[in-house]
């Protein structure tokens, strides 16, 4: 992320924009090299190990699209790190990147899952993103609570 601190928040969202416009171009090549009909949304390197049919893609695509990938979300993390030193408001940024950067690394099936345990751990009631992040606002341990 601090290759891209030195830039003002106005340039970080052309990079970010013209970050995810590559991004879903590339889904739509893969979907299609796949043989998806539908969404493409999905092809997240974080998707990679549960997706059957990503063998068809090439080994330059699948690394391009992690690589892009990351770049969207250090932009976006920089972005947001940005506005959260204007506002004063870097606790609850620091509480959303731990969450985000959590669950990127989830892949859609753990995802469900882990969005069951919280709610488990909130006595069957259902937590949602924001939620979780307020509470790691509160407790920075908050993630490794739920998946103990």
């Amino acid at each position: 992320m601090n290759q891209f601190k030195h830039l003002r928040i106005s340039q970080l969202e052309r990079i970010h924009m013209g970050v995810s416009h590559k991004i879903e171009l590339l889904q739509e090549k893969m979907a299609e090299t796949m043989g998806y009909k539908k969404s493409h949304y999905n092809i997240l390197p974080r998707n990679f190990s549960i997706l059957p049919n990503i063998t068809k893609c090439s080994i330059d695509d699948l690394e391009l699209l992690e690589e892009l990938h990351q770049k969207s979300f250090d932009v976006h993390w920089t972005i947001e790190l940005k506005k959260a030193e204007k506002k004063d408001e870097l606790e609850l940024y620091n509480a959303k990147l731990k969450f985000y950067a959590y669950i990127d690394i989830l892949n859609d099936i753990e995802l469900n899952e882990f969005y069951e345990k919280c709610k488990e751990y909130n006595n069957g009631s259902i937590m949602t993103s924001h939620d979780i992040i307020w509470k790691l606002k509160e407790n920075p341990n908050f993630i490794r609570m739920v998946i103990a």
